[in-house]
């Protein structure tokens, strides 16, 4: 386990439960973001920087996903819209709220477009072959599935899934 995990015990699960049920394994507390309908996990350790989602200069001849390059601390660091790739539609109520996240550093850096700001997410793992139906883009890159606040989760390879991206969008 690394050190970002951290396991509850039965007396502070989350109230999403119940008070009756007990849970069926230790609750692992995860920072994680939504875009659209997907909930992704992700290592705090990975990401640069949550800024806000300007400046961006798009590229003509490109995927409608990809919304273009934005310069993040003098490296220019393409930026994807996930839920868009992936065929989901972001919530109106969150469309004022849309933040970037950057994962990596350096060359292998990219932003991806977020609803709202990352969170701390209390999950469990699923088994697998438990969890749903995966989008196309993403479906390759799921390293696990997890199941808390009342929908799925998922822990992607975020390089793998960059440099699918990257080709895709014609780059």
């Amino acid at each position: 386990m690394s050190e970002t995990d951290t396991t509850t015990t039965e007396g502070s699960w989350p109230a999403e439960a119940g008070r009756d049920a007990s849970p069926p394994e230790p609750w692992l507390m995860r920072y994680g973001f939504e875009a659209g309908s997907i909930g992704v996990l992700f290592d705090p350790a990975q990401v640069t920087q949550v800024a806000e989602l300007e400046g961006c200069c798009p590229l003509p001849n490109s995927a409608p996903w990809f919304l273009g390059l934005v310069n993040v601390q003098g490296t220019l660091v393409p930026v994807y819209d996930l839920a868009r790739a992936c065929g989901t539609a972001m919530a109106a109520a969150v469309r004022g709220q849309r933040k970037l996240l950057v994962i990596g550093q350096g060359a292998r850096a990219a932003g991806i477009v977020i609803d709202g700001l990352p969170r701390r997410i209390p999950v469990h793992p699923l088994a697998r072959g438990e969890g749903g139906v995966f989008p196309v883009p993403i479906a390759g890159h799921v390293i696990k599935a997890y199941r808390g606040a009342g929908r799925e989760w998922l822990a992607l390879d975020f390089h793998a899934l960059f440099h699918e991206l990257c080709e895709a969008a014609s780059l």
